[in-house]
């Protein structure tokens, strides 16, 4: 299976990854990821469930999930297995290209997870739009692919775009926006990130485990923790040089939490 990466390293010039996958059934119990960039993701066969902002979700086949900016998510496993086509993408490189329809974007960005997943149901992607993209992620990597797959994508956002729909979105998910555009490779003090929002630290606390599901300083340490073990994986980069860089005491310290969540 290949191995999924958490940290796109997604530019204006690269604003989109695109992953066709297969997994097996069975039960995955990695920690919730948080990140700037949005997924799409199409079952194109099977079944996921997951946990996203604390709400559990389950997708069937020819189904659609969206998640949003910086909200954590994780994979809860599959039933039956599946084959999914996973888009990830810049937001803004997205909204830009839309005009108009980036607004209906943010609007279902901010309303809970099952909520939106309901409104995306009534979605129904045709099934040769998905075999062109497939299709395309399977060929040699060019910049003729990625221009095709980027067109291709944005034609799947598009159609979010025009879904019509009636929920009210979180007006506070945008107000603790400037702490999580702050998370780094080093610890951000509650404090600091209800200073960024312009609220007490109290009322900060109180917002943020209300729309993420989980404390801050939770949430901020699994950031840290998630992109620390990504480079490790990825860049092969040693546990001394990874815990100095990403904000942790020593390398016990960052072992033992990247073992506890089963990410080494």
């Amino acid at each position: 299976m290949k191995t999924i990466r958490f940290d796109w390293k997604l530019t204006a010039a690269h604003p989109l990854s695109v992953q066709y996958s297969r997994h097996p059934p069975g039960v995955s119990a990695r920690p919730a990821d948080m990140h700037s960039s949005v997924h799409v993701g199409i079952l194109i066969q099977g079944d996921t469930a997951g946990v996203h902002n604390g709400e559990k979700i389950t997708v069937r086949e020819g189904g659609i999930y969206l998640t949003a900016p910086w909200e954590p998510h994780q994979t809860a496993g599959s039933e039956n297995g599946n084959r999914l086509l996973l888009i990830t993408a810049d937001p803004d490189a997205v909204a830009n290209a839309l005009l108009s329809g980036a607004e209906k974007l943010n609007q279902l960005y901010r309303i809970p997870p099952a909520e939106r997943l309901k409104i995306l149901n009534t979605l129904k992607l045709s099934r040769a739009r998905c075999r062109t993209m497939i299709r395309l992620v399977q060929e040699p990597e060019t910049p003729e692919r990625e221009l095709r797959l980027w067109h291709a994508a944005l034609g799947i956002f598009m159609e979010i775009a025009l879904l019509e729909f009636s929920a009210v979105p979180d007006p506070d998910y945008l107000r603790l926006l400037p702490s999580l555009r702050q998370l780094g490779n080093q610890p951000l003090p509650v404090a600091r990130a209800a200073e960024l929002c312009h609220l007490s630290e109290s009322r900060f606390a109180h917002l943020f485990r209300r729309v993420f599901g989980m404390p801050f300083a939770r949430y901020e340490r699994l950031y840290r923790l998630r992109r620390a073990a990504d480079e490790m994986q990825r860049l092969h980069a040693g546990l001394k040089e990874t815990a100095e860089r990403w904000g942790f005491c020593d390398k016990s310290h960052l072992s033992k939490a990247c073992r506890k969540y089963g990410l080494l």
